[in-house]
């Protein structure tokens, strides 16, 4: 009897490891193979990036270049300047609580009418030379009883613009207070011109009695 000259076939089953190490294999002998192109992928590849701007990777063959980065701004410099206390008291209004600048004669007047409505006679306006000068004009609004005060603690100017710190004071049960009037608590001061814009940051506390 002739025997079957045909050939015979090998079937070799892979498991799992086996088939993740051919897949690893043919993929490294894809990237050998592939050039690089661009920086991104000479530093996927693991070349050296250098410190520098814009940073450089480099294989044996190219120089890439990488995306240079702006440089951050200086922040402004900011300093502290002096003011000047111009009233400190209770307006005795319903002038409505909030902070402002006032840069001209004319809404200087305005404002002086304005918190003093409720006073029978409006007191002399305070001069203020306002070609050197903002007044910073700040209202605790109404409050139904005393105890309550607000100041300036600090204002700082740089070329970026202006801020002005206040503190904000409100009484405890520990404190006595009356009821009667209520009370609407101002605050002015004048300042050497502040640089635009001008922001405020308020400081709530507790006051001790």
């Amino acid at each position: 009897m002739r025997a079957n000259s045909r050939p015979h076939h090998r079937i070799i089953v892979l498991s799992g490891t086996g088939l993740m190490l051919v897949l690893l294999a043919w993929l490294a002998a894809a990237t050998a193979t592939s050039p690089l192109d661009s920086f991104a992928q000479c530093a996927l590849a693991g070349y050296t990036v250098s410190d520098t701007n814009p940073p450089i990777c480099a294989d044996s063959h190219t120089v890439y270049l990488g995306p240079a980065v702006s440089a951050s701004p200086a922040p402004a410099a900011v300093a502290a300047q002096d003011f000047e206390l111009l009233v400190d008291g209770d307006s005795h209004s319903n002038y409505p609580r909030g902070w402002q600048v006032i840069t001209t004669q004319a809404d200087w007047v305005e404002y002086w009418s304005a918190v003093h409505a409720a006073l029978p006679t409006l007191p002399p306006l305070l001069p203020v030379d306002f070609s050197r000068l903002d007044v910073v004009a700040l209202s605790e609004g109404h409050e139904p009883t005393s105890g309550y005060s607000l100041k300036i603690t600090e204002i700082a100017a740089g070329p970026g613009g202006s801020v002005v710190d206040i503190t904000e004071s409100f009484p405890t049960i520990t404190c006595t207070v009356t009821p009667d009037p209520p009370t609407n608590r101002y605050y002015i001061v004048d300042t050497a011109k502040l640089s635009a814009p001008v922001s405020f940051r308020l400081t709530s506390e507790p006051r001790q009695c």
